[in-house]
């Protein structure tokens, strides 16, 4: 829900007022504490932090140093078989990877991504692709 709302809030005032109303709502009307429910800011899962299994378990995952570490396994795969990337795994990067596979892993999966140049979306995707072991396919745009 946070993600949904608060991340289209461009104000400071509005995102207090936003953590406000949700932290009173689930205090009254849950009677639950909201800081227990809220404690981690991070919630990510996929399937592919386990390499030895056969069936994959879409699972959660709360270990972030091992997401990077797997990750930075994956990268050094990628970078062996294709054009190497210099793509460094910060803690964001790894968050955008982990759900860009979950969204190319739907039938028919697609992802609007936005940022300035050089930030990261094309080296990102390439990676998510390698991580679910599908073949990437881009257009290229010219004047011909």
């Amino acid at each position: 829900m946070r993600r949904v709302f608060s991340d289209r809030l461009l104000e400071e005032k509005d995102h207090t007022e936003f953590e406000t109303l949700i932290n009173s709502t689930v205090t009254e009307d849950l009677n639950m504490d909201a800081k227990v429910i809220f404690a981690k800011q991070r919630i990510l899962f996929g399937d592919f932090i386990e390499k030895e299994q056969d069936m994959k378990t879409y699972k959660e995952i709360e270990d972030l140093t091992k997401l990077s570490s797997v990750l930075e396994e994956i990268l050094e795969d990628y970078n062996n078989e294709n054009i190497p990337m210099n793509l460094i795994l910060f803690s964001d990067c790894c968050e955008h990877i982990s759900r860009l596979c979950r969204i190319v892993g739907f039938p028919r999966g697609n992802a609007l991504l936005m940022g300035v140049g050089g930030s990261g979306r094309q080296s990102c995707t390439k990676l998510a692709n390698f991580v679910m072991q599908y073949k990437l396919y881009t257009i290229e745009i010219t004047k011909d």
